[in-house]
């Protein structure tokens, strides 16, 4: 309940005549306010200027907004779609002023006709999901070591403290399309995964990796820690955690990981390995 009473005093800090230096801000800040008050938003429509394509009027509103079409098919259908939407008006709509070369709120209504999402609820909402290029290397790169979508998806959860601090649902990550999934073919299976690492570490400049080689050098065991690993570490490496058996690739071999905790005694992971050489 006290979720509602401040979400509604929230409202004075979103009204007419609010500007932004571009309609991506205005969406941004949008979506954050969305997300604190407990609702999704969507985009109602979008205006152009024929001759230099800028946006001159866009209206953002509630995800409940209007009502879905009458569904047609039969009513022993197995799954029936949701109704999801309820008539909400909450609404906002930014049009842009050429002489300040700004946008601004022109019309906003606030009041909901439904019940606000809590807050552990809200990274669910699909506006406040999306996924990172880096972010998306690091799936390429979870591919590359072949782990499967749910294991790399729980690495990603631990990494990030909570699934919920992800920004993406595994549903997400299975429908990322990528360009790097065919390099297996062309470079095999430890040298895509190499490809990847390069990737990553143009991304992330703290990223770091190292590979170890046998008598025939050929690669064994790969490690690896990206920017966030190694702040974690230095910050909270007086304990450290060893876990061989955190996930294993399609081959079977082991992705090991050094796990330590915050001061929130949260689970943050410092370094991680794919071993290929066990021994």
């Amino acid at each position: 309940m006290n979720f509602y009473l401040n979400a509604a005093s929230m409202i004075g800090y979103l009204k007419n005549g609010m500007e932004f230096d571009s309609w991506e801000e205005a969406w941004k800040f949008r979506v954050d306010y969305g997300g604190k008050m407990g609702f999704g938003v969507r985009k109602d429509y979008s205006n152009k200027n024929r001759k230099d394509e800028v946006v001159t009027s866009e209206k953002f509103v509630c995800n409940k907004d209007g009502f879905w079409e009458i569904d047609k098919r039969d009513h022993l259908y197995k799954a029936p779609r949701v109704e999801t939407r309820t008539g909400c008006r909450v609404a906002m709509k930014i049009v842009f002023d050429r002489k300040k070369c700004k946008y601004h709120v022109s019309d906003f209504n606030g009041e909901h006709y439904h019940d606000l999402h809590a807050p552990i609820c809200v990274h669910l909402l699909r506006c406040q999901r999306s996924i990172t290029k880096s972010q998306a290397e690091e799936v390429d790169l979870a591919y590359d070591a072949e782990l499967t979508q749910k294991k790399s998806f729980a690495f990603f959860s631990v990494k990030s403290r909570g699934r919920e601090h992800v920004g993406f649902l595994l549903l997400d990550q299975k429908k990322l399309p990528s360009d790097q999934r065919g390099r297996g073919l062309q470079f095999g299976k430890v040298g895509s995964l190499l490809m990847s690492f390069k990737d990553q570490a143009s991304q992330d400049p703290s990223f770091f990796y190292a590979f170890q080689l046998d008598n025939e050098e050929q690669i064994t065991n790969i490690f690896w820690a990206d920017g966030r690993m190694r702040m974690d570490y230095e910050l909270f490496g007086d304990i450290v955690t060893f876990y061989p058996t955190f996930a294993t690739n399609k081959d079977h071999r082991p992705l090991e990981v050094f796990i330590g905790f915050n001061h929130y005694r949260e689970q943050v992971i410092f370094r991680a390995s794919l071993l290929y050489d066990e021994t």
